[in-house]
Protein backbone atom coordinates (compact mmCIF):
# COMPACT_ATOMS: atom_id res chain seq x y z
CA UNK A 1 0.00 0.00 0.00
CA UNK A 2 1.17 3.32 -0.35
CA UNK A 3 2.24 5.84 1.91
CA UNK A 4 -0.69 8.23 0.27
CA UNK A 5 -2.67 5.76 0.74
CA UNK A 6 -1.91 4.95 4.21
CA UNK A 7 -2.79 8.24 5.26
CA UNK A 8 -6.22 7.36 4.01
CA UNK A 9 -7.13 4.58 5.41
CA UNK A 10 -8.83 4.18 9.10
CA UNK A 11 -6.67 3.08 11.68
CA UNK A 12 -7.16 -0.58 12.59
CA UNK A 13 -9.66 -1.21 9.91
CA UNK A 14 -7.28 -3.43 7.45
CA UNK A 15 -6.68 -5.60 10.46
CA UNK A 16 -10.45 -6.01 11.18
CA UNK A 17 -11.09 -9.24 9.07
CA UNK A 18 -14.72 -9.15 9.92
CA UNK A 19 -15.53 -5.92 7.85
CA UNK A 20 -14.04 -3.90 4.65
CA UNK A 21 -11.08 -1.55 5.37
CA UNK A 22 -12.81 2.12 4.92
CA UNK A 23 -11.20 5.57 4.29
CA UNK A 24 -10.97 8.68 6.55
CA UNK A 25 -13.97 11.59 4.99
CA UNK A 26 -10.98 13.97 4.91
CA UNK A 27 -7.06 14.25 6.21
CA UNK A 28 -5.39 17.38 7.12
CA UNK A 29 -2.13 18.05 5.35
CA UNK A 30 0.19 20.85 6.18
CA UNK A 31 -2.44 22.77 7.68
CA UNK A 32 -4.87 22.23 4.72
CA UNK A 33 -8.16 19.97 4.98
CA UNK A 34 -8.21 17.86 1.98
CA UNK A 35 -11.70 15.93 1.39
CA UNK A 36 -11.95 12.24 0.04
CA UNK A 37 -14.47 13.50 -2.45
CA UNK A 38 -12.06 15.49 -4.14
CA UNK A 39 -9.68 12.70 -4.30
CA UNK A 40 -10.74 9.88 -7.38
CA UNK A 41 -7.53 8.46 -7.53
CA UNK A 42 -7.20 7.67 -3.83
CA UNK A 43 -10.92 5.94 -4.22
CA UNK A 44 -9.36 4.08 -6.95
CA UNK A 45 -6.30 2.95 -5.57
CA UNK A 46 -7.93 1.90 -2.49
CA UNK A 47 -10.43 -0.06 -4.61
CA UNK A 48 -7.06 -1.53 -6.33
CA UNK A 49 -5.74 -2.23 -3.43
CA UNK A 50 -9.20 -4.13 -1.67
CA UNK A 51 -9.57 -6.30 -4.96
CA UNK A 52 -5.87 -7.63 -5.35
CA UNK A 53 -3.96 -7.33 -2.08
CA UNK A 54 -5.90 -6.76 1.14
CA UNK A 55 -6.73 -10.37 1.75
CA UNK A 56 -2.95 -11.56 0.96
CA UNK A 57 -1.97 -8.52 3.50
CA UNK A 58 -4.72 -9.54 6.23
CA UNK A 59 -3.35 -13.05 6.13
CA UNK A 60 0.37 -11.80 6.23
CA UNK A 61 -0.42 -9.57 9.72
CA UNK A 62 -2.22 -12.40 11.35
CA UNK A 63 0.91 -14.68 10.83
CA UNK A 64 3.06 -12.05 11.85
CA UNK A 65 0.57 -11.08 14.89
CA UNK A 66 0.80 -14.82 16.32
CA UNK A 67 4.25 -14.91 16.37
CA UNK A 68 4.53 -11.67 18.04
CA UNK A 69 1.88 -12.76 20.81
CA UNK A 70 4.37 -16.03 21.28
CA UNK A 71 7.54 -14.15 21.76
CA UNK A 72 5.85 -11.78 23.63
CA UNK A 73 4.43 -14.41 25.92
CA UNK A 74 7.80 -15.98 26.59
CA UNK A 75 9.70 -12.93 26.94
CA UNK A 76 6.75 -12.12 29.84
CA UNK A 77 7.35 -15.81 31.12
CA UNK A 78 11.51 -14.66 31.44
CA UNK A 79 11.04 -11.50 32.52
CA UNK A 80 8.82 -12.76 35.81
CA UNK A 81 11.49 -15.18 36.56
CA UNK A 82 14.38 -12.07 36.45
CA UNK A 83 12.37 -9.87 38.23
CA UNK A 84 12.09 -12.98 41.16
CA UNK A 85 15.79 -14.09 40.85
CA UNK A 86 16.56 -9.70 41.00
CA UNK A 87 14.38 -9.45 43.84
CA UNK A 88 15.87 -11.99 46.17
CA UNK A 89 19.26 -10.39 45.11
CA UNK A 90 18.18 -7.06 46.38
CA UNK A 91 16.36 -8.46 49.28
CA UNK A 92 20.01 -10.69 50.26
CA UNK A 93 21.90 -7.72 50.13
CA UNK A 94 20.50 -5.97 52.73
CA UNK A 95 21.68 -9.09 54.99
CA UNK A 96 25.33 -9.53 56.47
CA UNK A 97 25.71 -13.09 56.61
CA UNK A 98 24.77 -16.01 54.30
CA UNK A 99 22.56 -17.46 57.17
CA UNK A 100 20.33 -14.59 56.94
CA UNK A 101 20.19 -14.70 53.43
CA UNK A 102 18.97 -18.54 53.19
CA UNK A 103 16.57 -17.83 55.64
CA UNK A 104 14.96 -15.10 53.24
CA UNK A 105 14.99 -17.37 50.21
CA UNK A 106 13.33 -19.68 52.39
CA UNK A 107 10.44 -17.34 52.85
CA UNK A 108 10.14 -15.98 49.85
CA UNK A 109 9.57 -19.87 48.44
CA UNK A 110 7.30 -20.34 51.57
CA UNK A 111 5.24 -17.55 50.21
CA UNK A 112 5.10 -18.37 46.59
CA UNK A 113 3.67 -21.84 47.56
CA UNK A 114 1.26 -20.84 49.61
CA UNK A 115 0.09 -18.18 46.49
CA UNK A 116 -0.30 -21.02 44.13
Amino acid sequence: MSDTLTDWVVEGSLTNENEIPVLKENIVRNGKTILLSEQQGIKKEFEDYLNNRWLDDLEFYKKEFETYEAKLAEYEKQSKTYKHFFSIQNKAEQFETPEKVLFCCHCEEHQRRSNL
